[in-house]
């Protein structure tokens, strides 16, 4: 059987659905590379441009366009080192809509997701959910506002966004409460792989898929 969401975390599930490769979670980087290595060639390790005793042949680190808080390390602000450490990386990728300031002279990269369709992952319905609907919008990430934003670009009509702390762990009453509504209830793929086990067989789970 599969690992689940609440076993690994929402992201190491997502990717291994998305990408159909070994996925590797685990505290330990160094042992996790480990076994890892007897799987492929290739090693995509997440949010390890701070692991430096693990060997590596490019840094790409990704930062939001709209900044890096108040720029402070942790626990006074988000960062676990300082702007400067960027001139290690390899390759920058800034994400998002805004417009941005570059935060060092390595070159930078541009990346905006496309949402592209609305779909049912249920599988009660069989066709994506059409523009204009009135709909609900759960999201327990980092950045929600920009799934508002997608949504409404896509021409549908929030009537409440239901927002969750970045990895909430979904339980039986959040789902409950959920699924009570008439509205179409549309989240995104990280939320769905936490949700999709605990979500009526009868009711659709409207998921923003992106290409």
């Amino acid at each position: 059987a599969y690992s689940k969401a609440h076993e690994v975390g929402d992201e190491a599930v997502l990717l291994f659905q998305l990408s159909g490769c070994p996925v590797v979670a685990g505290r330990d980087r160094i042992a996790g590379a480990e076994i890892a290595a007897q799987h492929g060639d290739v090693i995509i390790l997440d949010d390890g441009f701070q692991y430096r005793q693990l060997g590596r042949v490019c840094d790409i680190v990704l930062v939001p366009s709209e900044g890096v808080g108040n720029g402070h390390l942790l626990p006074a602000g988000p960062l676990r080192e300082p702007i400067s450490a960027l001139s290690r990386a390899d390759i920058i990728v800034r994400s998002g809509y805004e417009e941005h300031t570059a935060l060092s002279d390595v070159k930078e990269w541009r990346w905006v997701a496309q949402s592209a369709i609305i779909r049912d992952w249920k599988g009660v319905w069989d066709m994506p959910l059409e523009s204009g609907r009135s709909i609900r919008v759960v999201t327990a990430i980092a950045r929600p506002y920009r799934v508002a934003t997608d949504l409404k670009l896509m021409g549908m009509r929030i009537r409440e966004h239901h927002r969750f702390a970045d990895h909430h762990v979904y339980t039986k009453a959040d789902v409950q409460a959920l699924a009570q509504f008439d509205e179409a209830m549309v989240t995104t793929a990280k939320d769905a792989v936490k949700l999709l086990p605990l979500w009526p067989n009868d009711k659709p789970l409207w998921v923003l898929e992106q290409q």
